[in-house]
């Protein structure tokens, strides 16, 4: 983007993708055939979700993120197979709406474990989980091999001091994955069995994924904020949802006055 195209960005923005190592020359504008929909929530949208040249100062330059991590910045290349090319526009997406949303002030780690609360797994728990499960995610959702074998999901992440603190971008890609293959995590029996094992889980889940972080959600829901029963399904005993609870009541009561008669 152009020097004024920059300067029109939100201050919080600028700084955020400034801590990243970023340091932006001249983008094309994404094809909107394969932008993420949660393109939506953000005010700075094709600035985003452009592919960006090889060429960018500071393409693969490792940089201190706000949790310590050494990392480097991700960029679109127009190389990647069409498919694997949404997935990266919508993880990035996602680390876009989290800058918007509470860039500077917290973090996408630091709110899972607020939300699941004392008695619910740390975020490190939940990032071996999903190296674990890869092989999973790869094949139902089409995770890209390279992901799980050299990526956030790889066993190499876990050999990292700060592996809880990859938590964020394992959630990034899973957002992107529901978006490329229409398909809800939360809803998958094995997602739930070994993955995202309780109602708080699965709740912190969606809360901090997609549009969840803006006001743009269809229901209007208030950001980063889990709602109770939300993930809820008839297979789920242990939280089966506030409908769910109202059709059991009425069956029992219907059963009542049968045998009463």
């Amino acid at each position: 983007m152009t020097q004024e195209e920059w300067n029109k960005l939100p201050p919080y923005i600028r700084a955020s993708l400034e801590r990243a190592g970023g340091h932006f020359g001249i983008v094309e504008k994404a094809p909107a055939k394969s932008a993420p929909y949660t393109r939506m929530g953000l005010t700075q949208s094709e600035e985003y979700l452009a592919p960006m040249r090889d060429s960018i100062e500071g393409y693969n330059k490792p940089v201190l993120t706000q949790e310590g991590r050494r990392t480097s910045y991700s960029v679109y290349n127009d190389m990647q197979p069409k498919k694997e090319l949404a997935i990266t526009r919508a993880h990035e997406a996602e680390h876009a709406l989290e800058a918007q949303g509470i860039g500077g002030v917290t973090s996408i780690n630091s709110l899972w474990n607020s939300m699941v609360g004392e008695n619910g797994p740390d975020r490190s728990e939940i990032v071996k989980r999903l190296v674990k499960h890869a092989p999973h995610l790869v094949k139902v959702y089409g995770l890209p091999d390279a992901d799980a074998k050299s990526g956030y999901f790889s066993s190499e992440v876990l050999g990292r001091s700060d592996a809880r603190n990859y938590l964020d971008e394992q959630l990034a890609t899973l957002s992107a994955l529901e978006q490329v293959t229409g398909k809800r995590l939360v809803t998958d029996p094995y997602v739930r069995k070994h993955i995202l094992k309780t109602p708080a889980e699965r709740e912190a889940y969606e809360a901090l994924t997609g549009l969840r972080q803006t006001r743009m959600d269809a229901k209007d829901l208030p950001p980063y904020t889990r709602q109770k029963g939300s993930t809820s399904t008839k297979e789920d005993p242990d939280d089966p949802g506030f409908m769910a609870k109202i059709k059991s009541m009425l069956g029992m009561y219907q059963g009542g006055l049968i045998r009463n008669k």
